[in-house]
């Protein structure tokens, strides 16, 4: 960013006594950050934040040089001496020296304040004044304002005082002051509970009964044209500030009636205004205008109590009130310290310690008429000198009119004046404390308060510009979510937004979106249906009551094992012998199950495993079917079911209404698995038609369409995915009605598949245990390798196998199981696209289109009720509405700053 210009005279260190009144103001920008290092730290390096913290206390004091005989970097700012002027220049009073040369700067990040960027963005550059009570805090914001405050016991600062000056440059421009009550905490003196907080201050209550009010208020309390009115204004409005129980109108009446009635600008207690709090941290803003004002901001703050014998609570909550304040990076405090006693006993500089705040801190010494002479000068020789409670900018020197003088009315110029004599004409300031009169004067404070302040904003404007950036941006997104009602023909208007949704909702479903996603999920889900389906063909359970032993064999010390490799159990006597289960499957992966049993397939799981296909229509669907939930036969089973018929038409063994009986329990779970995969296909419909209207309709989030679109859409995939469930249905009724397959060779291949693999299973389970009968009869059991061929040649002598018939059977059964299965599948996957998601493609859009009434007589009504605005949103448009148009403004402000 190009660096304004504005110009500095660099003094040099002469040996004469240093002026504080006379020097040139006339300064370019280039030039003001070397000045500010050569005058703050004697190097232009500490000009980089703005700021400067003193590392230790000799570091403090040649920063600022306040001491008599090592001081040799330039004053902050040369002005006349004590001894060589009378007045001020009438070009110029103390409120306007606070901002000449730096103007441009100082009025815009005022105008910035005035816009609303403190509380939309972040804190800006300001002045802060703290002090104990009764410090001088009130006087010394007078002095540089010019206006006066209510300063009298019972009418002193209660509440932050803000005020903010504003140059008025047209022709007719006259003094003006809007009052306002500046309201960010809203007064709950009771819980939810009805039990009292008014002394609850916490860490999370900082202001007690106080709460965070969301929005602010800002509540214009009166505007006035007298300067003599502004001190009786600001007590009445601190009046209505401590009483927000109460109307502010009403204070604003009597405030009338006082200014008609009194003969005195001067406040009074007012006995009949009893307070309800003691202390606010609501705000008195003060917002001046006027020909040749800078543009500046001060704050008053409550001086700091150390105790209150009626209200304890009160000194933390003043306490965290200030801290408050002080906290802000971008703030300069002016910490008051009075010349009446002991500095050490400052709470207002311990506070200011505490916060960190000691590198941005200003020491002010106020009431130096009331010094005691003797040995307490060592003291304040050592403040000035920044050794001793050494602050960041070092200290000034402050004295303000007497009482007599107050009593006087002198004005601005005169009480200047006054100050400039004091200093000149009185021990020890003209004296043995001469050396340190550069830092004597309110004129003085003025001038450096200009510089520094100019500094910080100077480093601060980047951010600042950052920060407006980004909360304009973040604004013009939360706009775009409520944007302005359409004024255009809202039905043709929506029907736009339809015809776009239904060309998005094409392209995901077809696969033409540049992810394709959809089709990617639907694959996925069609792939774990069809995995589901094979893995759930019908199995033989090997062993049979008709085999000898009649009871299954258990593990003992004298039985052999398994069809496998005989895993060994060691006996009493120490031999291995093996085990034997016969409760065998032709699925390795089947659980073992009691001959005669079976799992009955899906259709008969518990209940209470359902599973939720569609817990959320946003969630991503995924088909989750049970593995091995086929229909499981024992050869009885397969016997009891064997009886003669006629063919009807399946190529096989001679028992055809068996294998047909046989059959249907086989497929019986299919109607479970089916529905879930239709279920779950909807599922997904669902969630890309939910999310393609979401898309178009981004924007009218916040208006009925959004309720009203998502509830046709959800009804219309409810009608499909019923559609789609009864379709099903129907496709597996006419799989069982007459199991036909034309294809026969297909047929007897698969069957002689199936056949050879029971065939084998079921001799080796009877040569297992043959074995082991002639193991029993003999008491011996051999192991491994020759337990193995042992086996193979009791295999080639067995005979028939006695269930042949029933084991073909079985063959001939899960043969047509895989032929129907794989023509099942296809065609509920083909009916899922053909059926269900075309039917979507062609009627979404229509769907949506005739209940919206978009093609309806009253079409204009029914679609403005569908984007009408509810108070809320309105207001939040509005207020979005005018905070970006007050960032333009401050974007506008920083462009024109920028190039300057």
């Amino acid at each position: 960013m190009t660096k304004p210009t504005v110009t500095v005279h660099k003094a040099q260190a002469t040996p004469t006594r240093p002026s504080i009144m006379k020097r040139s103001h006339t300064v370019e920008i280039e030039d003001i950050t070397d000045s500010f290092a050569s005058e703050v730290s004697g190097g232009p390096a500490s000009i980089v934040t703005g700021l400067m913290t003193p590392a230790d206390t000799s570091q403090a004091s040649s920063v600022h040089g306040g001491m008599a005989a090592t001081e040799e970097s330039t004053p902050p700012s040369t002005a006349p001496s004590v001894n060589g002027a009378s007045t001020p220049k009438d070009d110029g009073t103390g409120l306007a020296r606070l901002g000449r040369g730096v103007k441009a700067l100082v009025e815009s990040v005022n105008n910035l304040r005035h816009l609303g960027v403190e509380d939309l963005v972040l804190p800006l550059p300001k002045i802060v004044v703290v002090g104990d009570q009764s410090t001088g805090k009130s006087s010394l914001i007078e002095a540089i304002s010019e206006i006066k405050v209510p300063k009298k016991a019972g009418t002193c600062t209660r509440c932050p005082l803000e005020i903010t000056t504003t140059e008025d440059s047209s022709p007719d421009a006259t003094w003006s002051c809007k009052v306002s009550l500046f309201k960010k905490y809203m007064y709950a003196p009771s819980d939810e509970s009805g039990r009292s907080r008014k002394r609850a201050v916490s860490k999370d209550r900082p202001f007690g009964p106080f709460t965070t009010l969301q929005p602010p208020e800002n509540l214009l309390f009166k505007t006035i044209y007298d300067k003599r009115q502004v001190i009786k204004t600001i007590f009445w409005a601190q009046l209505a500030t401590l009483n927000p129980h109460e109307d502010h109108r009403s204070y604003v009446a009597k405030l009338n009636r006082d200014l008609e009635n009194s003969n005195s600008w001067e406040p009074e207690d007012d006995t009949s205004c009893p307070l309800k709090v003691a202390f606010s941290p609501n705000v008195v803003r003060l917002d001046i205008a006027g020909p040749g004002l800078p543009n500046l901001s001060f704050y008053d703050l409550p001086g700091l109590i150390n105790q209150n014998d009626d209200e304890d609570h009160l000194v933390s909550m003043v306490r965290n009130l200030v801290k408050d304040y002080i906290r802000d990076k971008n703030s300069l405090v002016l910490l008051t310290v009075p010349m009446t006693g002991d500095a050490a006993t400052s709470s207002a500089g311990g506070l200011v310690k505490d916060m960190d705040a000691k590198g941005r801190c200003i020491g002010v010494l106020t009431k130096p008429d009331r010094l005691e002479i003797g040995n307490t000068w060592a003291q304040w020789i050592e403040i000035l000198q920044n050794h001793l409670y050494p602050v960041g900018y070092g200290y000034f020197v402050t004295k303000q009119p007497s009482q007599s003088s107050l009593d006087a009315r002198i004005d601005h110029v005169q009480a200047r004046q006054e100050e400039i004599d004091f200093f000149e004409d009185n021990p020890p300031w003209s004296t043995k404390f001469q050396d340190f009169s550069k830092r004597f004067g309110t004129s003085n404070l003025q001038t450096f308060l200009s510089e520094k302040l100019t500094a910080q904003i100077l480093n601060n404007l980047p951010n600042i510009e950052e920060k407006v950036r980004q909360k304009a941006e973040a604004i013009e997104m939360e706009l775009s979510q409520i944007p302005q009602p359409p004024k255009e023909n809202i039905p043709m208007m929506l029907s736009g937004k339809l015809y776009d949704f239904s060309r998005l909702f094409h392209k995901h479903v077809d696969g033409e979106y540049h992810t394709a996603q959809f089709e990617k999920e639907w694959l996925k889900i069609a792939a774990q249906f069809r995995e589901i389906m094979e893995n759930s063909l019908p199995k033989l359970i090997l062993p049979c009551k008709a085999d000898t032993p009649r009871q299954p064999v258990r593990c003992t010390a004298s039985t052999p094992s398994s069809r496998t490799a005989m895993a060994s159990t060691p006996s009493r006597s120490g031999v291995r012998a093996p085990t034997i289960d016969l409760l065998d499957s032709d699925d390795e992966n089947v659980s073992k199950t009691e001959p005669g049993s079976h799992q009955s397939g899906a259709g008969q799981r518990d209940s209470r495993t359902k599973r939720r296909l569609f817990e959320d229509s946003r969630s991503s669907p995924a088909f989750r079917g049970q593995p091995s939930v086929g229909r499981h036969f024992t050869l009885s089973e397969v016997r009891d079911a064997s009886q003669d018929g006629c063919a009807v038409g399946i190529p096989g063994p001679a028992h055809p209404k068996a294998i047909v009986h046989l059959y249907k329990q086989s497929v019986e779970h299919w109607r479970a698995e089916t529905e879930n995969f239709v279920a779950t296909s909807g599922s997904l419909l669902r969630r890309q038609v939910l999310e393609s209207l979401d898309e178009v309709f981004e924007s009218y989030k916040q208006t009925p369409l959004a309720v009203e679109v998502p509830r046709i859409a959800n009804a219309f995939v409810d009608d499909i995915i019923k559609r789609q469930s009864e379709a099903a249905a129907e496709a597996f009724q006419l799989e069982i009605y007459k199991p036909l397959t034309m294809d026969g060779q297909r047929h007897m291949e698969l069957k002689e598949a199936a056949w050879d693999y029971f065939k084998a299973r079921r001799q080796e389970h009877r040569a297992r245990l043959e074995l082991l009968q002639q193991e029993r009869q003999h008491g011996r059991a051999s192991e491994g390798p020759a337990r193995q061929k042992e086996q193979e040649k009791i295999a080639q002598k067995l005979g028939a196998d006695p269930f042949s018939k029933e084991i073909e059977t079985l063959a001939t059964v899960r043969a047509y199981y895989n032929m129907s299965m794989a023509r099942f599948v296809d065609t509920m996957c083909l009916k899922i696209q053909g059926e269900m998601f075309l039917l979507a493609k062609k009627n979404v859009e229509v769907e949506l289109r005739n209940n919206l009434g978009i093609m309806q007589p009253n079409a204009d009504v029914l679609c403005a009720t569908l984007l009408g605005e509810d108070p809320a949103r309105m207001e939040r448009r509005s207020r979005l509405t005018h905070e970006k148009q007050r960032l333009e403004q401050a974007q506008a402000l920083l462009d024109a700053l920028r190039s300057s």
